[in-house]
């Protein structure tokens, strides 16, 4: 019995001397802190989950893309050359219906060089292109109106704004995740 209460009581001074915050991570892209006070034992919570990969999966299944396997391609070359991760795939959209018309053969959704450019592959169509639009001749272009005179010069305005239709309609699509309750500070 003594036992007992010398743990709880030792239990109940540590809880009440107990200031330091504990922060972990989680693989999966949720980071939180707790911060214990006294006997309420308040805390706080963030909870962040990297949605663009279910995002981009959703909206590439909804038009039946042979994209689907390229979601990771997408945002690893959106994030490694400065780009927003929506850009690429909106151009894909525009240009090709998400890869779903374009010349047999020539893995190349983003009209690449007129649409005649052939990649061995989609991963090395979107590396090319995500590269490509650093370079001087787009200006480093990062947005549709930055590029769009020079990648569709003929009808900018109307490719501008197609790729800004699927930009937003990929910010917003709703996934299973979106539907969690969400925990912030």
């Amino acid at each position: 019995m003594k036992n007992i209460i010398r743990f709880t009581l030792s239990a109940l001074i540590t809880l009440i001397l107990l200031t330091a915050t504990i922060t972990f991570e989680f693989d999966c892209a949720q980071a939180g802190t707790i911060k214990p006070e006294g006997f309420a034992l308040s805390y706080e919570a963030q909870v962040q989950y990297d949605q663009r990969a279910e995002k981009l999966t959703a909206l590439l299944r909804q038009y039946n893309s042979p994209l689907i396997s390229e979601v990771d391609t997408f945002i690893e070359e959106a994030d490694k050359n400065g780009l927003d991760w929506k850009f690429l795939p909106a151009i894909a959209g525009v240009e090709s219906n998400f890869g779903r018309v374009l010349l047999d053969g020539s893995y190349n959704p983003f009209g690449w060089g007129g649409g005649y450019l052939y990649f061995k592959s989609f991963e090395q169509g979107i590396k090319t292109v995500a590269q490509g639009l650093t370079e001087p001749v787009y200006r480093g272009g990062k947005t549709p109106e930055a590029i769009g005179p020079i990648y569709c010069p003929p009808n900018y305005r109307y490719w501008i704004n197609g790729v800004w239709q699927f930009m937003n309609e990929l910010e917003n699509i709703r996934t299973e995740t979106a539907l969690q309750p969400s925990y912030t500070s």
